[in-house]
Order: C-alpha cells, then structure tokens, then sequence
C-alpha cells in the first residue's frame, strides 16, 4: 500500500513540474527612442516593447502595470499609455506584444542615455536594455551654423558659491528679430541641486546684435540658492511660440539685408512653431560652510552686509520698557535669518524682537532688516547697554565676519512712575430743581386732561390721593427723593473721608476696565482683551497706593500679588495675564490661542477677589 501512494505522489509532483514548463513563458525586449534624432525642444517618445519569445506561444500576454524610469536630469517627463501588437488567425487575433510607451523632452543638446534597469512582468525579472538618442540644436531644418534662431542664457553667476547662499543671476532670452506673434511661458529651474528663491513677475525687453542679425532679448533677474555642494550644473527651461516664413533661406537673407520688404511679403506665407527652449548648462562648483565655533552670535546670515545697533533715549528708568533696534542693510539670504538674540544678564528683561523687511529690488536680495526689541532695566546702577557680537558669512571675503557694538552709554534712575493723588471727592451730581418739578406736575395735569378728551372714563369717587395714577407718582416721588438723598449723604461721605472716595473711584474704573475686557472678548479680540485684563488688575490694586490706577507697572502688580494670600492657581492665572500683556505689548510674537470666554470669567473673578482682600487689608489697617 506504502509503495502504491509514493508512486502516485511521484506522479503527480511530476505532473505539476510538467504544467509549470507548458505555462512558463520567456520573453524579448527591447527599448529605443522613437524618434532617434530629434532636435532640441521637441518631444520623442521612448518605447518598451516586450514580445513572446516562442510566437506560436498560445498563452495571452496581459497589459503591464507603469515601469518606473531611472531618474534623470537630461529630460522631463510626459504622458504614458500602453499598447498591444495582435495578429489575425484563423482562432482570432491573438497578441505577440506590448508596449509601453513614454513622452520624453530632453533638457540638452547631445547624446542621451537611458540606462539599462530591471522589471518585473508577470514574475519575471526583466532587463530592460539600455537606448540612446541624439539631440541636435534646433535650426528649423536650416542648415545654416552662423544663426541662432533661439538661446536661453544665465549670466552673471558670482565665482565662489556656498550651500545657502542666496545668489543672484539674469536669465536672458533672446528671439531672432523677425519671427512674429511671439509669446513665452514662464521660466521653469530644471533639476533638483538648487531652489529657486524668486523670480521676476515679467522681463525687461531690449534689442541687441550678434553677427549679421539683431535680436530681442527678454531678461527675468531671478535669485536661487544650491541645496548641495560638489560639482553642480543648473540650467533653465521655458516654452516659446511664434510665427516663422516656410522660406527660411529668403528669411535668413532679408534679415542680413534688413529688407522690410522681403520681409512682410514673406511673412504672407508661414506657419506657427511652439519650442521648448533651454539655457546652456552652467556648471558651478559649490562650497560648503564649515561650522562656526568662534565668539559672537551667528544667526544663519550668508551675504554682504553691514550692522548698526541703535537706542532711542540715553535716560532710562528701572522698570520701564525702553526701545533697542538692530538695523541690517546689504544682500544676501533674508528669508533665511533667523531673529538675532540681544546678550544680557538678569539686570535685564528683554522681549522677542518685532522686525520690519524693505525689499529694495523686489526680489528679496538687496534689503534692510530692522529688528526692534523692547527691554527693561531692573536695577538702577547701569551705565550702559553691554556689548554685543554678532557673526554672518561673508561671500565677498568668503569667510565669517564679525560685528561688535560697543557698550553704549545710559543713565537708569529710578522709578518714575508718577504720584498723582486722587483723594478729591467724585465729581457732583446734579439736584432736581423746583421750577423743573412745578413743570413736571403740570405735565402730569395735561396728561390727566389728554386721557379724558380721548374717552377714558376715571372714577371720580375715588379720592384723588387713592387715585392709581397720584399713588404711582407718590412712590416715585419717594424713590427719586431717597436716591438723591442717599447720594448727597454718599458725596458728602466723600468729601470728609477721602478712603471712601478712592474705594467709589476704584470701583469705577474697575468695572470700566472689565467692560472692555467684556467687549474684547465678544469681538475675539486678543490684544485688546489681555491689555484689558492688564488694567483691571491695576484697578483691583488701586487701594494699595495713590496715584493713578493707569500708572501702575508690571512689577507693582506682580509685587502686590505676592504680598496677597492668594492660592498659587490664581497667581499662575495673574502672571499669565501680565506675561501676555507684556508680549502682545513689546513683542512680535503671538502665544497661545485662549478661549476668551472662559478667560473674562476667571478675570472678573481674580479681579473682585484682589480689590475685596485689599480693601479689607486697608480697614484693618485704618482701625488698628
């Protein structure tokens, strides 16, 4: 029985062995441009055709999937599709072949290669060969050497590059005179060695001669910055339409002879021509930075400029912001720069810097960059703002290259927040004058008069004092009366004790500031809400000193906060209010998104709570 199942197991394994020969395939292949000399600016299309290698082969050949090229800077490409070759037989068409097929544009004149790769195709590995073609400058089949119809030129590339830096070129396109209806796209960077920073929105345009012919030259300054060091090429790219004689010879011979006449007559019989046009390879040898170690600051600066570091005021006071600019001017990479730090001890806050850019060549080379910081003293003994260094890479000299500005010279005095006493009374409020409620009665008679000339009945038994209309006026009589009354007591009170009046003005300009704050918040406004904020705690401080509530500074309220019994929750809270407000204040930068709603609640809430703990410090201290 044993022997019987390993003869069918040998049977049938060589079954299987004899299925996989009858269905495995081999194939051909074969690869070439189509076709194989063409000039510049023109498409050619690059073919893979892949063939059964035994033709009576019955087995299909199924449509392959995208064959991915070796990359290469020599051309650009297009579309794909794919194709079948069939033939007819008596059991129908069957396919011997498929192609695929690709749309090529070579970027250059000369002989391009496309190298030999793998590819697998129904789980075979093919080798795809290697096919080769032949650019040629485009001469309109004019085989006439000493015309150029058409050249894409960059011109002036500095000698020495460095990775990073941003340099500046003109890229020049110049249309023999002549050729008519001429349009152009924009100019593309071709490769990947380099970016391309910024381009001029359209060229200049000038007339120039070369030879026998004169030309239109169109130029687009344009700045690029190389990506890589080593050895590197760039070149341009960009497509140009326009209308040419089919007699070129005649053409050629007018232009030498400026004969207008010839000219216009055979203008008469033409046709249009749409090239690709590319720059001559420019190569380059490109530098890398080394990294700096030395003194001073290097901020990512690479070009040609100068630095100047400036103060507005030579008197400054402790505690309050003063302004320093740093003021770069030249060329070079600008949007490259990062903020440059001020170097200060902890004599000193300093604030993130708000900068302003003034392109002077509208291509973001030729500049200046302000940087404005805003800094407070804390002490009092400074004679002057310290030393500062800062480093950039010069092109010109190839090497970096310091600045130094000297310690500039300041006075600090002391606080000068100013002491302005508000202890006089609140201002009066006006009294209801006699002659004003003898009119105000009369109008109350005519109204009476008015309802029974329009048919309203009254009782007229009623008493007049029982009267609704006469016990509304009374109540509102005795109302007006108490209120006037309460506030002349209230002014009164103000006069005579002037830590009541400060309590009633402090409350006012408390529940001012929170108004705005309130209005901030409905109108998502995020700089008006926090200097809001900032001065509602001046005015929930307000009782511990004098002077004005709006006078206070930064440091007094952070002073005040820390002699309240506050929970630390709540003194995160006030020192994330102060922190905001100094920033939206004294700097360009922009924190945290908050949920201003939630943030006027807290605010109301730390506020109150601030001025009642001062106001109850206060009365102990006045009754002790």
């Amino acid at each position: 029985m044993f022997a019987k199942v390993r003869g069918s197991l040998v049977l049938g394994v060589m079954g299987v062995l004899v299925s996989f020969h009858m269905h495995a395939q081999s194939f051909e292949v074969t690869a070439n441009f189509e076709p194989a000399n063409i000039s510049l600016g023109r498409d050619v299309e690059y073919i893979i055709e892949i063939s059964k290698s035994d033709p009576d082969d019955p087995s299909a050949l199924p449509v392959p999937e995208q064959a991915q090229l070796p990359p290469s800077p020599h051309f650009s490409m297009g579309r794909f599709e794919t194709t079948q070759l069939k033939v007819s037989s008596a059991e129908g068409d069957q396919p011997v072949a498929v192609r695929m097929i690709y749309e090529i544009t070579p970027n250059q004149v000369g002989r391009i290669i496309m190298p030999a790769f793998f590819y697998t195709y129904e789980g075979q590995q093919l080798t795809i060969p290697p096919a080769l073609l032949n650019v040629r400058s485009p001469q309109f089949d004019i085989q006439d050497e000493s015309v150029q119809w058409l050249s894409l030129r960059l011109t002036g590339i500095p000698e020495n590059i460095w990775v990073g830096q941003r340099v500046k070129a003109d890229l020049n396109l110049r249309i023999l005179a002549g050729l008519e209806s001429v349009t152009y796209g924009q100019p593309e960077l071709i490769g990947h060695e380099f970016s391309l920073d910024t381009l001029s929105p359209g060229p200049t345009q000038k007339m120039v001669s070369e030879g026998q012919y004169r030309y239109r030259e169109y130029t687009w300054p344009l700045t690029f910055t190389p990506l890589l060091s080593g050895d590197l090429d760039i070149g341009f790219k960009i497509a140009v339409n326009f209308t040419v004689p089919n007699d070129r010879v005649r053409f050629l011979q007018a232009l030498r002879a400026r004969d207008s006449r010839v000219l216009a007559e055979l203008l008469l019989d033409s046709s249009e021509e749409s090239l690709t046009v590319f720059s001559d390879t420019a190569d380059m040898g490109v530098e890398m930075l080394q990294n700096y170690e030395g003194q001073g600051q290097y901020f990512g600066a690479i070009g040609d400029f100068e630095m100047d570091l400036l103060i507005e005021e030579t008197e400054w006071a402790v505690g309050e912001p003063a302004n320093v600019s740093l003021t770069i001017t030249g060329t070079g990479n600008w949007g490259k720069l990062a903020s440059p730090e001020l170097t200060l001890n902890d004599q000193w806050r300093v604030f993130p810097a708000k900068d302003e850019f003034i392109d002077q060549d509208l291509l973001r080379y030729d500049g200046n960059h302000t940087f404005n910081y805003v800094v407070i003293p804390l002490t009092d003994d400074l004679e002057a703002f310290p030393t500062q260094h800062w480093v950039h890479f010069n092109t010109g000299q190839g090497e970096y290259t310091g600045y130094i500005a000297e310690p500039l010279e300041i006075s600090v005095l002391e606080s000068a927040t100013p002491v302005a006493q508000t202890t006089s009374a609140p201002q009066s409020i006006p009294t209801v004058d006699p002659q004003t409620a003898i009119v105000r009665s009369n109008a109350v008679e005519s109204d009476l008069r008015i309802l029974w000339n329009t048919g309203h009945t009254l009782n007229l038994n009623t008493p007049l004092l029982l009267r609704p209309n006469i016990i509304t006026l009374n109540i509102l009589g005795i109302i007006i009366f108490s209120v006037l009354v309460f506030m002349r007591i209230r002014k009164n009170h103000a006069m005579n004790n002037p830590a009541y009046a400060r309590e009633v003005e402090i409350r006012r300009w408390l529940s001012r500031f929170l108004s705005r704050a309130k209005r901030a918040m409905k109108d998502q406004d995020e700089d008006a809400f926090f200097e809001s904020a900032f001065l509602s705690l001046c005015a929930a401080t307000g009782l511990s000193h004098n002077h004005h509530v709006e006078s206070s500074t930064v440091e007094d309220i952070r002073q005040i906060m820390d002699s309240l019994p506050l929970n630390e929750s709540r003194k995160q809270i006030i020192t994330m209010y102060l922190d905001k407000y100094e920033l939206k204040k004294f700097s360009g930068l922009r924190g945290e998104v908050l949920a201003l709603e939630s943030e006027y609640a807290r605010l109301a809430v730390i506020s109150k709570r601030i001025y009642n703990l001062i106001r109850k410090e206060t009365k102990r201290r006045a009754h002790a």
